[in-house]
């Protein structure tokens, strides 16, 4: 093996290795903001403080989904709507992003952004099979 091919794979794991330890540290984060949201008497600054640390070098939009789920839970329907936004930009096929935007949005007093919404949460929402 030449030392070019060493090389790289060294550059290769050592990636690979930095890429877990970020998601790693993304689902703890995740995991501690639903913890805090979820008390019986939720912790809402906290819980949103570890979910906006989870997106940091992530990829995945959970932590943007989970903080819409926050502010809609906590009553804020309208802070909600940027963050449900950003899922849908990211994932257009992400029917929960786009199912709790028309939530957000119907809350919030957003009439035409509900109604757009929820039509595309309809278009891609399972079917319903009869047993």
């Amino acid at each position: 093996m030449t030392v070019a091919v060493r090389v790289g794979l060294v550059i290769v794991a050592a990636a690979a290795i930095v890429w877990l330890a970020l998601g790693f540290r993304a689902s703890r984060l995740e995991a501690r903001g639903i913890d805090l949201a979820t008390r019986p008497k939720p912790l809402v600054a906290p819980s949103l403080r570890a979910l906006i640390d989870a997106e940091a070098n992530n990829a995945d939009s959970r932590p943007f989904l989970l903080q819409g789920e926050l502010f809609i839970f906590a009553g804020q329907p309208r802070r909600a709507i940027a963050p449900l936004e950003e899922v849908v930009r990211r994932e257009p096929q992400n029917f929960e992003g786009w199912r709790l935007l028309a939530n957000a949005a119907a809350s919030s007093g957003d009439k035409g952004l509900a109604a757009r919404a929820a039509a595309r949460a309809t278009a891609l929402s399972p079917p319903v099979r009869g047993g």
